[in-house]
């Protein structure tokens, strides 16, 4: 016995459920999602780490202690802007708050130019 009424299984979506536009809305979205915005964690820790004259840079201590963030928040944020490719390993070590050894991180270009055209910059 066959019957054309739908099933539990039938998408009524016209399409089905799977994309067929590819990648590209998805990634140019993604680019602009992903843009500094001006006065955020990220923002303000590129903003410490671009006025380090030091050529050692800073330690996560110190650019979250000047940005004003906690260091948990400092941290997370430190990682993102390493993760994207926005500060560097200087491969210099320093000292952290508890006395520890601590990486020391500068900004890159691509972070100065992120800073730069930054969402929101006044």
């Amino acid at each position: 016995m066959t019957t054309d009424a739908p099933t539990l299984f039938d998408d009524p979506r016209p399409g089905g459920v799977h994309r067929t536009d590819g990648l590209g809305p998805r990634l140019a979205a993604a680019d602009t999602t992903n843009q500094i915005r001006w006065g955020s964690h990220r923002a303000r820790l590129l903003n410490v780490y671009s006025h380090c004259h030091a050529p050692e840079g800073l330690t996560d201590d110190k650019a979250g202690m000047f940005a004003g963030l906690d260091h948990v928040q400092a941290t997370r944020r430190i990682s993102e802007l390493l993760r994207d490719g926005l500060l560097y390993f200087t491969g210099q070590y320093g000292l952290s708050e508890t006395q520890s050894t601590a990486r020391m991180l500068a900004i890159t270009p691509a972070g100065r130019e992120a800073l730069a055209g930054s969402k929101g910059r006044p």
